[in-house]
């Protein structure tokens, strides 16, 4: 037997329950398609899709490969490699579920070779092509392995939802017998148990951050069918420095900076060599203020602390990503680590000044925005991720991900294609905005360079200015900052003055072979703004939304990375150990500037509104920040897809305040403008729903009306007297609509609303009327 393809048709089970929504995603290897039964369980139909297995030589001896399966496979070393499938799946905040497994249909495959064995984890220090393949012994059994058909995770917690990863195993393999066993379909059923909750989501934010929102959108199959969650403002910034490198006073024009561009930045002094895995400071400061979203960590590792992985490469490291596991007790990121990795005060500075340079004072028309480069060993072939070696993998991200969004060119700087340090470094002195690394690294350097490593030297002797590129690498060891015979090559990197680059995400630790190409694959989907794996190369959980700042990108390309993976070891320390040297919230740009005009220089009492549009042309300019900033208050607010925006605020008249317009690849707009005018009440809101005498069996309702302009917090009240004389809700969210967060009493309720800000309230809105239901 050569080989043969198998085709199985879909065979999709339907449901007739009353109510139910049905979902279908999709992957290379399976279809899943979701339902929800009722308030109370769920059901996932996973159907297998077309595959191929073929005979292969490895070291000279004769096994089967199973091919088009996906790419995702079981690690144990000596054992079967067979494809297996995760789906993740929203879950109530405090309900668990029981799995129930109903097996479907199955074909079972005699082989004429033994399937191929894996490898195990392989680092990124080995040369997967020099590795021989070894059946183990204990693996010859006359039975199925890996003989579960599904499992689930633990429940996990992503900031503002609870879920659990649903695993199925269609592939199964008696290896006494040679025979390969494919299940065609499987239907999973969650269903509520009363069970005590495990990993409930007790400390929840009131909306989510915009900068989550695409991922969780992403990653849930039925996250478009839970109660929709209000997308507030974004995120904020905790930074956590100490008394050394400058202090508080060396870290004053960044954290101004940060203000003026529209973040509430948190500040937090600890003690020199405070270890922050030990004292929890960021757990704690986020169950306090569940708005922060990146944290600030200033200066370098034996300044700050945090714990130390033995990693299944052998290799120890710093775990900075897991101190931003502060919801529940998963690895799923929460909070997102960056580090100003430093141990002086020059280098401070030399640092936060190329982050503040970046983003204020942009070179108009320049084009190395819109140039990168791609580095990648000649290694890996069938080894790596989506069975790609590491210029394939760059070959696709090159042509399939950074050319057809802004960039205009990306350099292949392959060890195949004989690329020298040499003209690397060219391209980085001539300007470069990205730079992609796959391949072998060390403490000090890049090692799979065409006739010679990239030292730390190298790196010193840059002279790009300000044309200061995104590093994102692929490679071992590069970013471990407890190195103790000197800075890093990550540190390096970020540290140069006159030139090396603005952040990067670099590894502390030996990294497996595999788990980072699908991590880099997802950093370059994200920033691209989508990509879809069923009509184009390789294989992943489509990405259909756009985030530009350094740490949202790496933090839900590495959620990403593990969800895919949730329960390999090297997925998880690969999460672990990847590290953001730089500025966290930094925003990222891939494009020359555009330039904009703001229509609007009048900032009255209360309230300031304008629209930005694009200098040429004129088109409007959504997504936008607009703020206005005076001695440490800021008031700040987003361009809508009309490029309008109105920023409420509380300066008084005859205050001179900087106001400050900046955005994804557009000029920073900066002046000072004099408060002026006179102060006006807001609106009164519209309501929107529930709609006006309608009935639901949902017990704690999403209420939702308009925004109003000028408002900065809203007053709802919820009743079961049309007098409202004892409500059984009041609350002043921020944003124009508000879940309770416990179940409210079957019955007829009225409910209104109001709009305040500095000036005063506006009156209620006539009251409506909803009927909740018991099921």
């Amino acid at each position: 037997m050569k080989g043969f393809f198998i085709a199985l048709t879909a065979m999709v089970l339907s449901l007739s329950a009353s109510g139910s929504s049905f979902v279908t995603a999709e992957g290379r290897g399976f279809k899943v398609d979701y339902q929800k039964l009722n308030s109370a369980g769920i059901e996932l139909d996973f159907t297998a899709g077309d595959f191929y297995v073929s005979n292969v030589e490895k070291n000279g001896i004769m096994f089967t490969a199973i091919n088009g399966a996906g790419s995702v496979f079981t690690s144990e070393e000596g054992f079967a490699e067979l494809p297996y499938h995760a789906v993740a799946v929203q879950l109530k905040d405090d309900r668990n579920v029981t799995l129930k497994l109903v097996p479907g249909e199955y074909t079972d495959i005699s082989l004429d070779y033994p399937l191929l064995p894996s490898r195990g984890v392989i680092s990124r220090n080995q040369n997967p092509d020099l590795i021989p393949y070894k059946i183990a012994s204990e693996s010859v059994k006359n039975e199925w392995y890996p003989g579960k058909l599904s499992e689930m995770t633990d429940p996990f917690i992503m900031r503002d939802v609870r879920g659990t990863n649903v695993i199925i195993y269609p592939y199964q393999y008696n290896a006494s017998e040679r025979i390969l066993r494919l299940y065609k379909n499987m239907t999973v059923k969650l269903i509520e148990n009363n069970s005590d909750p495990v990993n409930p989501l007790y400390v929840k934010p009131e909306s989510v951050v915009p900068e989550m929102n695409g991922l969780y959108n992403s990653l849930f199959i039925n996250y478009n069918e839970t109660k929709a969650l209000s997308i507030g403002s974004q995120g904020e910034i905790l930074v956590i420095y100490t008394s050394q490198n400058g202090g508080l006073a060396a870290l004053q024009p960044w954290i101004d900076w940060k203000r003026q561009k529209g973040f509430k930045v948190n500040l937090l002094e600890k003690a020199n060599g405070t270890d922050l895995y030990v004292t929890q400071d960021i757990k704690n400061a986020y169950t306090a203020n569940t708005n922060i979203l990146y944290a600030q960590i200033v200066g370098d590792f034996p300044n700050l602390k945090s714990q130390v992985l033995n990693s299944v490469t052998s290799t120890t490291g710093a775990q900075d990503p897991m101190l931003g596991c502060t919801a529940g007790t998963d690895q799923y990121i929460d909070v997102v680590v960056g580090r100003f990795s430093v141990s002086s005060e020059a280098e401070l500075t030399t640092m936060i000044n190329k982050s503040i340079a970046y983003e204020k004072t942009p070179t108009l028309g320049a084009a190395w925005y819109e140039k990168g480069i791609g580095i990648a060993s000649n290694e890996g072939a069938g080894s790596g991720d989506d069975g790609e070696g590491d210029s394939a993998h760059m070959d696709i991200i090159i042509a399939n991900k950074l050319l057809p969004f802004t960039y205009a060119s990306v350099d292949k700087a392959y060890q195949a294609n004989s690329v020298t340090k040499a003209t690397i470094l060219g391209y980085v002195n001539n300007g470069r905005s990205l730079i992609n690394y796959a391949g072998h690294g060390n403490y000090d350097c890049w090692q799979s360079i065409y006739g010679g490593y990239l030292y730390n030297s190298d790196v010193n002797a840059l002279t790009n200015g300000t044309m200061l590129p995104f590093v994102l690498s692929v490679a071992c060891l590069v970013g471990n900052i407890e190195y103790a015979s000197g800075p890093c090559f990550g540190e390096t990197w970020v540290r140069k003055s006159g030139g090396g680059a603005v952040a990067g995400w670099f590894s502390t630790i030996s990294q497996p072979w595999l788990p980072p190409m699908k991590g880099q694959d997802y950093f370059n989907d994200i920033l691209k703004g989508g990509y879809d794996y069923s009509s184009q190369p390789g294989d992943g959980t489509n990405v259909t939304e756009q985030r530009t700042t350094v740490g949202t990108i790496c933090c839900n390309a590495s959620n990403l990375m593990l969800a895919e993976a949730p329960t390999d070891a090297a997925t998880k320390d690969t999460q672990e150990s990847w590290t953001i040297l730089g500025d966290v919230s930094l925003q990222l740009r891939t494009d020359p500037p555009k330039q904009i005009t703001n229509s609007s220089s009048t900032v009255n009492v209360g309230s300031y509104t304008t629209t930005i549009t694009s200098t040429t042309g004129g088109a409007a300019v959504p997504g936008a920040i607009v703020t206005l900033y005076k001695g440490g208050v800021h008031y700040t607010g987003t361009t809508n897809s009309s490029g309008s925006v109105t920023v409420s605020h509380g300066f008084a008249s005859g205050d001179a305040v900087t106001l400050t317009v900046s955005g994804f690849n557009l000029e920073t707009e900066q002046s000072t403008v004099t408060v002026g005018g006179t102060p006006t009440v807001p609106g009164v809101p519209t309501l929107a729903t529930p709609s006006n005498a309608s009935s639901t069996t949902d017990l704690t309702p999403t209420f939702d009306w308009n925004d109003v302009s000028g408002a900065t917090s809203y007053t709802i009240m919820v009743d079961n007297n049309s007098d409202f004389s004892s409500p059984a809700i009041t609350n002043s969210p921020t944003a124009s609509t508000y879940t309770p967060t416990t179940n409210l009493a079957a019955g007829t309720y009225y409910w209104k609303v109001k709009a305040t800000n500095a000036t005063g309230s506006s009156a209620y809105t006539s009251a409506w009327t909803v009927v909740l239901q018991t099921v």
